[in-house]
Formats: structure tokens, sequence, C-alpha cells
């Protein structure tokens, strides 16, 4: 389930992540904005989960897990394509 989660990550994000419309979002929007995103992207995700998801769960305790997986495994994948194409390296400060 995670390979596939993974797999699904990088076909959909890295197109995303690609274009400067996403950077200018990252660059420009507010913290608490992105935040709000984030936490708007969440009720979504267990929404989804019901049609498709890692497994097949009924509880919603599973599906809030797992919509929290999904955003780990977002995350994970991103920072691997950015230390890959070498848009974020070691020496960056933490705040870029």
């Amino acid at each position: 389930g995670l390979g596939r989660a993974f797999a699904g990550a990088l076909i959909f994000a890295v197109p995303v992540l690609m274009t400067m419309e996403a950077w200018a979002l990252g660059f420009h929007l507010h913290p608490l904005r992105l935040a709000l995103f984030l936490a708007v992207t969440l009720p979504m995700l267990v929404l989804l989960h019901k049609y498709g998801g890692f497994r097949q769960t009924v509880a919603l305790r599973d599906r809030i897990a797992d919509a929290f997986v999904a955003i780990l495994v977002a995350a994970v994948a991103a920072t691997a394509v950015f230390f890959i194409f070498g848009i974020v390296t070691a020496e960056m400060p933490l705040r870029e």
C-alpha cells in the first residue's frame, strides 16, 4: 500500500512541483494560509479514502490515520524529488 501511495504521489506531484505557479504559491502565501490549506486537505483525504485508499477500512479513526499517512508520504516524496533534482541541498537553511 505504501509503495502504491509513493508511486501515486510521484505521478501526480512531480508535474505540479516543477511549475512556477506552485513555487510562487509557496513563496507568497502566508504560512497560516498554507496551514489552513493543509487543514482543509485532511477532510478531503478522509472522504476520498472511502472510495479508494491504502486498505479497506470501516472505522473513521482508520480513515483519519490513513489521511495523515498520505500527507506524510507526499511530504517524503516531494523532499526526495527536491533532493534528487538538486533544488534543496543539505547546506540550505531550514527556513527555505
